[in-house]
């Protein structure tokens, strides 16, 4: 038996990518930055560098050619020059357009690959951390951190980001303004000094406030996810009315967040198109003195006004910046959790394993859920054969699912190790020991596409045939022909809702057995299934037997008949039962191997 491994080069990529992003959010730059934004023409790459330049320096034509009319063109009526320098300034004016328009070109597939790498990067590490790790934050803390990825696609990918490299003009502009009116510059910069500190005290107040919307954001999307999952029981128990009255009450809380952050964007947005117009007003007023006093010209002054007007401008759009900043650096601390969940990179040596034989051993395997909790799983060990059927029973919470879940590897053991042929299961073998390992739970889970793609994995070629065979083996293929669709219905929540739970049971049961893996693992799948149901899926087992390793847990007497050997699970403790004797109330003693009994 092969299976094909999934090469390492995708996945070298895709934690590159993440280094990268890792530091992209934070806000910092490395040399892996660099290479992941050379793709995508970033804010800072050489054509949108050269771009920038050329539109700040296109804006200085219409000063200039005031300076002109007003000093020299009228005076001398030279109707010729004034022609000459309007066809110029049209031409300007087109070579301009068409550099805007090629710079937002430039940014807008930035933004686009820059959300692609992103959004990819993010679901593979969901794909890639481990459950325990993952189930640690809710699935309305998840839908707030990838809006904050939005957040910060936005801001990263728009024109924003351009405002650096306008602002470096806001010197030259101030400087032009000084070399044509001398002391008239001092009011703008004047004016500029009251802007920062202005800006830097609403910023201050603004970051507070959008932290706790976010806090808020988070809160109320946990409760729309949990009503949405709970749509049916509310339904059926007429709880409408005291979900709504619980969903006002949280609106309530976070109605002060949400007016305290309108309240100051309006502040800024007013504040700065009053600066605008003082500063015009202050620019104009002080230049009339200086005309009047004989140091100004009249084309001086309006090419000053001008210039006063086009230095404002990116230093509105910065106080814009500013107060947007405060949003993405919140949105930044947010989303740099989802980058730091645990991964497993693996090379190419650990990538790949040689054939299983699904020998599975138990060394001293110990299990808690936290430091201050009691263990669930206590000294375990145990060797089941490759071949070998193994039942286990037990009450509720006594450590069944959780021993399930340790032999996955989903889970790391507190103490001890879980090995497969000699491979720790949550060692560097981890990934390529999952693609032989098949895990059937309690609950059916499907996903979003037809029956065959699901029975499938949605995976092609050789695993279609698999699957469809799997399926015929525990008799689900007849109940699949009944459907309108057959093999293509399409599996939705509103269907599965319709579908028997035994069929959709067996539907991942075939998905396990399709696989083909060396270590099955049953958690009470075949609990919902009808005799008729479970007779199929118990032909299907002893047909296999002598080849997987199956670890069944169950407590129906049907599927216990047919294993090999059983077990009992009993306060966290596994002990070896006889089928025929109920097991000892007292604690059972811990399963011991061969060699340990011979010694």
């Amino acid at each position: 038996m092969s299976k094909q491994q999934p090469t390492d080069e995708p996945r070298s990529k895709i934690q590159s990518a993440v280094d990268s992003l890792r530091v992209f959010i934070s806000g910092g730059r490395d040399e892996r930055f660099a290479g992941f934004t050379a793709k995508g023409a970033g804010p800072l790459s050489p054509p949108i560098l050269i771009g920038s330049i050329s539109i700040n320096f296109f804006a200085l034509a219409t000063p200039l050619a005031l300076l002109q009319v007003y000093d020299r063109i009228i005076p001398n009526q030279a109707v010729e020059t004034l022609t000459i320098m309007v066809m110029g300034l049209i031409g300007i004016m087109c070579i301009d357009a068409v550099f805007r328009y090629s710079r937002s070109c430039l940014v807008i597939w930035y933004a686009a690959q820059l959300d692609h790498a992103l959004n990819v990067t993010l679901v593979d590490r969901f794909l890639e951390t481990s459950p325990q790790e993952f189930e640690k934050e809710t699935p309305g803390g998840y839908m707030d951190k990838l809006g904050a990825l939005e957040t910060i696609r936005d801001f990263e990918g728009g024109q924003s980001r351009l405002l650096m490299l306008d602002l470096p003009f806001v010197g030259a502009f101030l400087g032009l303004i000084w070399v044509i009116g001398g002391s008239l510059v001092l009011v703008p910069i004047a004016l500029f000094a009251v802007l920062v500190v202005v800006t830097a005290i609403s910023g201050s107040a603004l970051r507070k406030v959008l932290s706790d919307r976010w806090a808020f954001d988070d809160r109320r999307y946990s409760f729309v996810v949990e009503t949405l999952n709970g749509i049916p029981a509310i339904k059926s128990m007429a709880m409408e009315p005291q979900i709504l009255r619980r969903y006002e009450r949280l609106l309530r809380t976070g109605a002060s967040a949400t007016y305290r952050t309108i309240e100051l964007g309006g502040i800024a947005q007013s504040f700065g198109a009053v600066f605008a117009g003082v500063t015009m007003v202050a620019v104009v007023s002080v230049g009339a003195l200086l005309v009047i006093d004989g140091s100004l010209t009249m084309g001086s002054l309006a090419a000053c006004t001008l210039l006063s007007g086009r230095t404002i401008q990116p230093l509105l759009k910065g106080l814009s910046l500013w107060t947007q900043l405060q949003s993405v650096d919140v949105a930044r601390e947010k989303a740099a959790s989802l980058l730091d969940l645990p991964g497993g990179q693996v090379t190419s040596s650990e990538n790949t394993v040689p054939t299983l034989a699904g020998q599975v051993d138990l060394k001293k395997v110990s299990f808690r859920y936290g430091p201050e909790l009691p263990d669930v799983v206590k000294e375990v060990n145990a060797k089941f054969k490759s071949g070998e059927m193994i039942s286990i029973t037990g009450i509720d919470n006594s450590g069944k699912s959780t021993l399930i879940r340790l032999i996955t590897g989903e889970a790391r053991p507190t103490e001890g190790h879980v090995m497969i042929d000699g491979m720790d299961v949550t060692g560097p073998h981890q990934k390529a020991l999952s693609n032989w390992i098949a895990y059937i739970p309690p609950n059916p889970v499907l996903f979003q596409g037809t029956i065959l793609e699901n029975l499938a994995m949605f995976r092609a070629g050789e695993a279609i045939d698999n699957a469809r065979l799997a399926a015929q083996a525990i008799g689900l293929e007849e109940d699949i022909h009944r459907l309108p669709e057959g093999y293509d219905t399409r599996v939705n929540q509103g269907i599965a809702e319709q579908l028997p739970g035994g069929f959709l049971q067996r539907m991942t049961i075939a998905r396990a057995l399709a696989m083909k893996p060396q270590v099955l693992l049953f958690d009470e799948a075949n609990n919902t299934l009808d005799q008729q149901g479970d007779q199929k899926v118990l032909k299907a087992l002893q047909i296999l037997k002598g080849g997987p390793t199956i670890i069944a847990v169950t407590h129906r007497p049907s599927l216990m008949r047919i294993a090999d050997r059983h077990f009992e699970m009993k306060e966290g403790v596994l002990a070896e039962v006889s089928l025929a004797t109920k097991a000892p109330a007292s604690t059972p003693e811990p399963v011991h191997t061969p060699a340990e009994v011979a010694s």
